[in-house]
């Protein structure tokens, strides 16, 4: 009801520098986000104003592997959220046959003014690789706090 959710494959992809590896899989997940000079921004139309929890669906790998622990920053209409991306709550992923999960990692809550067009930009600040795995983001997604 009335909630956003920002497509990772609908985003525009803006490059900073040379070795971005990024990619969309089968999924329509964006993958192989490794260089944190790369970020990404979405063009969205809300219906309403007001406070949403922002969370941050990425997704395991087939075989269920996941690495978390990457701090992002979230930017909409002039308000800044940071946070990091944790093991949250998973979830099936709609768009895949079997094995990937999505995990949900709730980043927080920001307040869009007033109805309209408005645009989100998710930047990374740190990216992990201890697994060797890297962030592989779904979608993000707005849900309007009562």
């Amino acid at each position: 009801r009335g909630g956003i959710v920002l497509e990772a494959h609908r985003a525009s992809i803006h490059h900073s520098s040379r070795g971005s590896c990024l990619r969309i899989d089968p999924i329509g997940a964006v993958g192989g986000w490794s260089n944190k000079r790369t970020w990404l921004s979405w063009d969205f139309k809300a219906d309403r104003s007001g406070r949403f929890d922002l969370s941050l669906i990425s997704s395991t790998d087939r075989d269920g592997r996941w690495e978390g622990g990457h701090r992002v920053k979230v930017s909409v209409s002039g308000e800044v959220l940071t946070g990091a991306v944790r093991k949250g709550r998973t979830a099936a992923n709609p768009r895949a046959a079997t094995g990937w999960k999505d995990v949900i990692s709730h980043l927080g809550r920001i307040s869009i003014s007033k109805p309209g067009k408005h645009r989100l930009s998710l930047k990374p600040e740190r990216l992990e690789r201890k697994k060797g795995l890297s962030l592989t983001l779904r979608a993000i997604q707005l849900i309007p706090v009562s």
